[in-house]
């Protein structure tokens, strides 16, 4: 498989994840983050650690879409300038 196909499967598969996830109810008093308070804690987070407080998991969704699309801009502007 090479490099633009892998990165496409990547992106498919959390794309999918993310989709699953969002079927899942959470439970009314359920927030974003650790139990009590503070900033959501996940490998997906640079340092393992949220940048800022998520008020909703709509905020949560368009964080992570701004960092993929970032990510995915960077990428190929560094791949197709060398």
């Amino acid at each position: 498989m090479d490099a633009s196909h892998r990165e496409e499967w990547v992106y498919s598969g959390v794309a999918k994840a993310l989709n699953w996830l969002r079927t899942v109810p959470a439970p009314p008093e359920a927030r974003i983050g650790p139990v009590g308070h503070g900033l959501a804690r996940h490998k997906v987070f640079q340092d393992w650690e949220a940048p800022l407080e998520f008020s909703s998991t709509h905020a949560l969704e368009i964080y992570i879409n701004e960092v993929l699309f970032n990510t995915s801009v960077l990428s190929h502007r560094l791949l197709t300038t060398v």
